[in-house]
């Protein structure tokens, strides 16, 4: 979504440019400046599901609040990634239930 977006739905779809070179990239969520999602797409964007879970503890975007999100290009393996620049930040919120 666009930067300062106020979506309907806590599904966004993020997308960023291509890095050459890389093989994945490192697609971070924050909300309220404490990381709730970290994921290691291929493709130059990622599908916000509406609930995952990380550790056995459940989380579901927030209403009403702002959502920053970050991506870096990444080589080598998930265990011992090689980052490159941050190539993207924004953020959104989405829309409290009436």
């Amino acid at each position: 979504p666009p930067s300062g977006a106020v979506l309907k739905a806590p599904t966004p779809k993020l997308r960023w440019p291509s890095v050459a070179g890389a093989t994945y990239y490192n697609v971070q969520i924050h909300v309220r400046g404490r990381k709730v999602l970290s994921t290691w797409p291929t493709t130059t964007n990622f599908q916000v599901k509406a609930a995952w879970r990380v550790n056995g503890k459940r989380y579901e975007l927030p209403r009403g609040v702002k959502i920053r999100w970050y991506v870096w290009p990444a080589t080598g393996s998930v265990a011992t990634p090689k980052f490159g620049t941050l190539i993207g930040t924004s953020t959104f919120s989405v829309k409290k239930k009436r």
